[in-house]
């Protein structure tokens, strides 16, 4: 299975929905367990809709893979980030 190009296009109108509605732990749990799947997308747009929008306690109650799987990814996110500008290195041939 893979994600269509409609499942892209709609990415505005699933936050729309979540802010609205919020997002079920079984919801949750759910996509996060497509973490590493052919439709990997669907793990990561919740995990950061989560880590943007639940408390702390919130999360404490997702079941523990979804709650390692949240921490990967969140912590993916930051290590590139962080990471600094990969620089193209020239080599220069200087005839001396």
């Amino acid at each position: 299975m893979c994600l269509g190009i409609e499942w892209f296009e709609q990415r505005d109108a699933r936050r729309e929905q979540r802010d609205r509605y919020g997002v079920s732990l079984r919801a949750a749990e759910s996509a996060l367990a497509m973490y590493h799947s052919t439709i990997d997308p669907v793990a990561t747009e919740m995990a950061d809709w989560i880590f943007e929008n639940w408390s702390q306690a919130r999360i404490a109650r997702l079941n523990e893979s979804a709650r390692e799987v949240l921490a990967l990814i969140v912590e993916e996110r930051e290590e590139r980030r962080n990471r600094p500008p990969e620089q193209e290195e020239f080599e220069l041939d200087v005839e001396r």
